[in-house]
């Protein structure tokens, strides 16, 4: 299973604002709950493929211009702490 975290909440709080949406209402809107969406909107939980397609689709971008595949955030990671050593 692919997942994918949120790149930054204040673009998304933006997204939701431009759409007239809250957490709430784009919730319902892709049927999933809203203590889930704020999960994954504040980066606390992973979020799937579809679910991911459906906020993106909901708030008119690409699943890559709000979330970040969890491999990927592991290289980056990684590199930081090679970075600190």
């Amino acid at each position: 299973m692919v997942q994918l975290y949120v790149v930054g909440k204040k673009k998304i709080d933006v997204l939701l604002a431009w759409h007239g949406y809250t957490q709430k209402s784009l919730s319902s809107r892709v049927n999933i709950g809203p203590s889930y969406m704020s999960s994954i909107i504040n980066g606390k939980k992973p979020v799937g493929k579809r679910t991911a397609k459906k906020i993106a689709d909901k708030l008119g971008v690409e699943v890559t211009d709000i979330f970040l595949f969890l491999m990927l955030t592991k290289v980056i990671q990684n590199q930081r702490r090679r970075q600190n050593e």
